[in-house]
């Protein structure tokens, strides 16, 4: 009695890349924010996790048709030794950034037992490829019989309800709390009376005039030193202040995009995170060294100076000390903020503009 393992390990190949590719599609930023992590430029990000979506898919489709297996497999196997090297160098540099590599199915930091598990899969693909796609109905046979012969198969058919029954009550949950997140989004709405949107992301009631004289501020990092808006503006870059919460987890999540995008936009914008005193993750990723610039308000006194409505959010201030933008709220929108500004930045002559007193 055998086992047609080829058959079994495609059924497990496919099932785990046709989900990672799907989560990925579903929650786009959450990989665009763990590729940021794993150092890629914050431009290249959002087409980089749209082709490795499409890559998997397309390994977990190839993999179905026994023709098309070995090359799938092979193409699996490349995928998981790449992604595998730079784990490894990530672990290598004591680094541990968040892996996406189901999307918001699963967010946790990389280490050990994420390349172990990646040498699984990797042994599976190479199962395929070397011994070949399996016949399927030999493989359904043999499976039967096993688990008949040991008795498991009423035990897998328990499992497999209690599974469909804690994924109906996951879903439930989810549900639940999309729902109580809409409601405070509504409230927040409600009291802050904001009109619809005349771009994405982009939010006009109360806002500072554009060409208006940007507040002034004295702020401390998080090593206790004061800073100046002034101070920022002496690097003669337009300065982008992006705001963040502690009680935001959207926020929370985008500390890696933040620091991608302080590294991608350093040579054209002052990229600055804002955000509270009591915010201990932003302490830590600053002391860490992923986040370069970072200023904590006591409160939200700098949030409300520049009629920040919510967070995540970001301005523009130019070298003129002038607001440039309204607030942008999400991170599509800062970021493509970000884009929008550093395209201004070549055409600024350097070398004769004044720095601000």
């Amino acid at each position: 009695m055998s086992i047609d393992l080829g058959v079994i390990v495609r059924v497990v190949l496919v099932g785990v890349f046709s989900v990672a590719a799907i989560s990925k599609a579903l929650s786009p930023h959450a990989g665009r924010r763990a590729l940021s992590e794993f150092g890629v430029p914050a431009p290249l990000a959002p087409a980089l996790s749209l082709a490795l979506s499409a890559m998997e898919l397309a390994v977990a489709l190839l993999l179905l048709p026994a023709r098309t297996a070995r090359a799938a497999a092979l193409a699996a196997l490349v995928l998981l030794t790449c992604f595998t090297t730079v784990i490894v160098s990530s672990l290598l540099r004591g680094r541990r950034p968040d892996c996406a590599c189901f999307g918001r199915l699963l967010v946790r930091p990389v280490g050990w037992s994420t390349v172990a598990r990646n040498a699984i899969l990797a042994g599976f693909a190479g199962v395929v490829l070397v011994a070949g796609p399996g016949h399927p109905a030999h493989a359904v046979q043999s499976v039967r019989r096993v688990l008949a012969s040991t008795g498991l198969l009423q035990a897998g058919a328990l499992a497999m309800l209690v599974a469909i029954a804690g994924e109906g009550v996951l879903v439930w949950q989810l549900f639940k709390q999309q729902g109580r997140l809409l409601l405070r989004l509504d409230r927040l709405d409600a009291r802050v009376g904001l009109p619809e949107a005349t771009a994405p992301g982009e939010h006009t009631l109360e806002a500072l005039p554009l060409g208006s004289s940007a507040p002034r501020f004295q702020v401390a990092t998080p090593a206790g030193h004061p800073v100046t808006l002034d101070g920022l503006l002496a690097s003669a870059q337009p300065v982008v202040l992006i705001f963040s919460d502690p009680s935001c987890p959207i926020c929370t999540t985008l500390l890696p995009t933040i620091a991608a995008w302080q590294r991608a936009y350093a040579d054209r914008l002052e990229v600055v995170l804002v955000s509270c005193a009591t915010d201990e993750r932003v302490r830590l990723a600053w002391q860490r060294g992923e986040i370069a610039v970072v200023l904590l308000q006591r409160e939200h006194e700098l949030a409300e100076a520049y009629r920040v409505p919510a967070t995540p959010a970001a301005i523009a201030i130019g070298v003129d000390g002038d607001i440039r933008s309204v607030p942008r709220l999400g991170a599509e929108a800062i970021e493509a903020l970000l884009r929008e500004e550093s395209a201004h930045v070549p055409e600024i002559d350097r070398t004769t503009q004044e720095v601000p007193a």
